[in-house]
């Protein structure tokens, strides 16, 4: 989490930055999701928004609209198997789950689950990562927490932000004051 003291002549302009935080930064995102064979007893479109929902951190952002091409491919050998976003593959390197960037703050955790196999079962996905912004669609917001506080200095408001890992607070208000 970044935290910051920040000047501002209202509190509409504060608020103002707030909004652009959660709505304005470019970012990437699983689209164009296509499921090819899907064994388990979820649906497709339940599939399809965990994948979706997956945050993904590209090494360095391109002002390209640059599209990255991902498979998910898992057959249950043996008894239980869980998928999760570390099971994505892609040649693209540049971009990845931010899961499977090396262990960080904000990776602490394995992947993100998006179903479980039985034995016998598969599930096959093909999907793009494509840049957008969260006024479209969430997806696109790495942005989890952006709040300002009041302080007992004049026109100084302490502004907290965090995200989901896809980028670090800093790029995101590197991105926003470029």
């Amino acid at each position: 989490m970044l935290q910051t003291e920040l000047k501002f002549s209202t509190l509409k302009e504060c608020n103002e930055l707030r909004q652009h935080l959660l709505h304005d930064v470019r970012n990437v995102a699983p689209t164009k999701i296509t499921v090819l064979q899907n064994d388990t007893p979820l649906m497709n479109e339940v599939i399809s928004d965990r994948i979706e929902l997956t945050p993904f951190r590209v090494k360095k952002h391109s002002k390209d609209n640059v599209k990255y091409l991902f498979k998910l491919d898992v057959t249950a050998k043996e008894n239980i198997r869980h998928v999760t976003c570390l099971d994505f593959v892609s040649d693209q390197k540049e971009c990845l789950p931010v899961s499977q960037f090396p262990k960080t703050e904000i990776n602490k955790n394995g992947g993100v689950l998006i179903c479980t196999l039985r034995k016998g079962q598969r599930l096959n996905v093909e999907f793009e990562v494509e840049y957008g912004f969260s006024r479209d669609h969430t997806k696109f917001s790495p942005v989890i927490l952006a709040i300002f506080n009041e302080t007992k200095k004049k026109d100084i408001y302490l502004f907290s932000v965090e995200t989901n890992g896809s980028m670090t607070p800093e790029e995101v208000m590197d991105q926003f004051s470029s």
